[in-house]
């Protein structure tokens, strides 16, 4: 799942060569503002030392003052699942930088921002290095990539009978996790499509909790990409990762 931008409460999206054309407020007291393009080239300046970013995307609000982006990866954390980072601020002290990764993020102008690690969160001030708290805080999203690696391998290697299998699709039903479309879809996916035609579903083929997983994971694209990311992140709790 990459990461996905939602605007349309008070803002619309712009490419990146526009992100210089917005005025930057005067600085008062210890709150200093940060240009949108500032902020941007010195995220990819950080992640650049060490990935390629295979897609961007940036929103800017009506006013100039607010900026939001995701920015995809060129990097699996697992297989099927790419590394994402969002991210927002503002220059009308409305909002603070804030930064987030992960294979699920979302970032929308309704100020709702999730990822599966906070990389940095900051009010605009003086006295503090941009890019070398980018970079601590991407260091320890690369020290909890590992344990999120260790437990989707523990996934892979744990079968699971069809009994148990439906077993959690209804469990996961009942609570409310996912809808009986989404029941419906992922358990056409895993029973059915992905034992006739592996080689189509190769993600849903294996018969342990990850091939379940992914059955599920694929049925939530049906879904808003708001619906999406939260589906995915309780999914991915009830699977333990």
């Amino acid at each position: 799942m990459s990461g996905a931008l939602i605007a349309h409460v008070d803002s619309g999206k712009v490419p990146y060569e526009k992100l210089g054309e917005y005025p930057v407020p005067e600085a008062t007291g210890r709150w200093k503002p940060i240009a949108h393009l500032e902020l941007v080239d010195t995220l990819k300046n950080q992640i650049n030392s060490n990935y390629r970013i295979a897609r961007e995307e940036y929103a800017v609000s009506h006013n100039g003052m607010k900026l939001f982006g995701v920015l995809d990866l060129a990097s699996e954390l697992v297989e099927g699942m790419n590394k994402s980072i969002g991210f927002r601020h503002a220059n009308d002290k409305s909002l603070s930088i804030q930064i987030v990764a992960g294979s699920r993020v979302f970032c929308c102008d309704n100020l709702t921002l999730s990822g599966d690690l906070i990389v940095l969160k900051a009010k605009h001030t003086w006295g503090f290095n941009l890019g070398n708290r980018i970079t601590l805080g991407l260091e320890k999203w690369e020290k909890d990539i590992v344990v999120f690696r260790n437990n989707v391998l523990d996934l892979t290697l744990r079968e699971i009978n069809d009994r148990d299998a439906q077993a959690l699709l209804a469990k996961v039903l009942y609570d409310g996790t996912i809808t009986f479309q989404t029941f419906k879809v992922a358990y056409d996916l895993y029973f059915q499509r992905a034992v006739v035609t592996p080689d189509q579903y190769p993600d849903c083929a294996p018969r342990t909790e990850w091939g379940l997983h992914n059955a599920l994971t694929r049925a939530f694209k049906l879904s808003t990409p708001n619906v999406q990311f939260n589906s995915t992140v309780a999914i991915g709790q009830e699977f333990g990762i």
